[in-house]
């Protein structure tokens, strides 16, 4: 039974390549392929490939955290997470490491290399690389620079500049490439991406579109091995506002209260030494987070774990948090 369930999203993949392959052979002279880029094209997202070359780590990934992980984006605008987000960490970078350019630029062909999607690469292999559109939310020059060497070096991308990225998602991306100055075909273009909710409105301008998540795709964010307090907590077993409002709003308050209550002159000595016990506490109870989330995962049929556990399965606590 379970190798059943376990082959049946199999078999549903390559149905949906071998879709994409006759169409892709029956494309007419005057049908473009729009492409999308992120977990598509390149099996990696091209915003955290660049983030992953900031140095250095050990100061620079505790700050993309706290803007990833912890800052609540969704209270400052509508899907403010993926709107405003990659834009304010790229801006981070190159303020406080603009040096991460020149490093990002000679790594950008290795790491394509290394996180190409080959099974997509073959289905488009033999059409002009003048006939595939690029399209993505991503920066530009950071894909341009992934592609540098490629086959699809020369490949048309339309993606937007650092000041256009929140405004370009916002829009969509019909509204992208029309400001390029492609229209799209609906009879005889083909698009092919992996997010129905980004290229919703571009799977739905076409006859010909291919919704495809590929199973080698890395969801893994910048710099996840590397750790930072509470992280866990706030970004993969529960939530930033769980970890405000339910940890430091409201647990650690009533633990200072009750002991606030118990002494007299050498309470704030006993208060700080209280919020440093306490904070060490709920640090080592990560540990136990993270704990049960793995062993769920080896050994119970159906466990309960959240998306950001996937994408995290790099992100390890200890040594770091006994330290």
């Amino acid at each position: 039974m379970d190798t059943l369930k376990a082959a049946a999203p199999l078999e549903e993949e390559c149905d949906l390549q071998a879709g994409l392959m006759r169409d892709v052979a029956h494309l007419g002279p005057d049908g473009r392929i729009y492409v999308d880029f992120d977990h598509s094209l390149f099996l990696w997202n091209s915003t955290e490939a660049f983030l992953n070359e900031a140095r250095p780590a050990g100061i620079l990934a505790p700050l993309l955290k706290v803007v990833s992980g912890l800052v609540p984006w969704n209270r400052l605008s509508r899907n403010g997470y993926f709107v405003w987000r990659d834009t304010v960490r790229i801006l981070m970078v190159l303020l406080f490491a603009p040096w991460t350019i020149g490093q990002f630029r000679k790594a950008a062909p290795s790491i394509y290399a290394r996180e190409r999607n080959v099974e997509l690469e073959a289905i488009l292999d033999g059409i002009d690389p003048h006939r595939i559109v690029i399209v993505s939310f991503g920066l530009h020059w950071i894909i341009r620079s992934l592609l540098s060497g490629s086959r699809f070096e020369h490949a048309v991308i339309v993606a937007p500049n650092l000041a256009r990225m929140a405004a370009a998602r916002r829009k969509g991306k019909i509204a992208l490439l029309a400001r390029a100055g492609y229209s799209v075909n609906p009879d005889a273009d083909i698009v092919v991406t992996d997010s129905a909710k980004d290229d919703a409105d571009l799977l739905a301008a076409v006859r010909q579109g291919h919704l495809i998540e590929w199973p080698a795709a890395n969801s893994s964010p910048a710099h996840a091995s590397v750790y930072f307090p509470f992280f866990y907590t706030a970004r993969i077993k529960r939530t930033p506002d769980f970890l405000v409002k339910q940890v430091f709003l409201e647990e650690l308050p009533v633990v200072l209260i009750m002991f606030a209550s118990l002494h007299g002159a050498s309470i704030v000595p006993t208060l700080l030494c209280l919020g440093l016990l306490f904070v060490s506490y709920t640090l080592v109870y990560e540990i136990g987070y993270a704990e049960n989330d793995r062993v769920g995962e080896a050994q119970e049929a159906d466990p309960r774990l959240s998306k950001a556990f996937f994408a995290f399965r790099s992100y390890r606590l200890e040594p770091d948090v006994w330290i």
